[in-house]
């Protein structure tokens, strides 16, 4: 059973991780040629994804913070759960949409810097 301390570790998984493996995938499908439009699209869509991310994780720390100032964690038991969200939404905050929009980004420089080969 899922507890809500599970929730930043669902989200990320499932509305980041899975969706950024899949364009990485299509990448590497690429065969090692950078001017095929997978590549490009797979670069737009990791860039889409790690700003996607960045701006989720924020809005849940945001929140998180939002609830305590109205003193809507009052017990012990809310206070560790706040802990936990907070310390789980700013690690996959501040881990993973550097890294996936850089892989983005690489595949989009990649891309424009290709060259197509003639057709002869």
């Amino acid at each position: 059973m899922l507890t809500i301390t599970d929730l930043p570790n669902l989200m990320g998984w499932l509305f980041c991780v899975m969706p950024a493996v899949f364009f990485v995938y299509i990448a590497w499908l690429s065969r090692g040629e950078p001017w095929r439009y997978s590549v490009l699209i797979s670069g737009i869509a990791l860039i889409l994804i790690g700003i996607y991310m960045f701006g989720m994780f924020n809005d849940l720390l945001v929140y998180l913070e939002n609830m305590k100032e109205l003193g809507k964690i009052k017990t012990q038991a809310d206070t560790n759960i706040y802990a936990q969200l907070k310390t789980s939404g700013a690690i996959w905050l501040v881990a993973l949409p550097p890294v996936i929009g850089g892989i983005g980004v690489n595949l989009l420089s990649e891309f424009i810097l290709a060259r197509k080969p003639s057709s002869t």
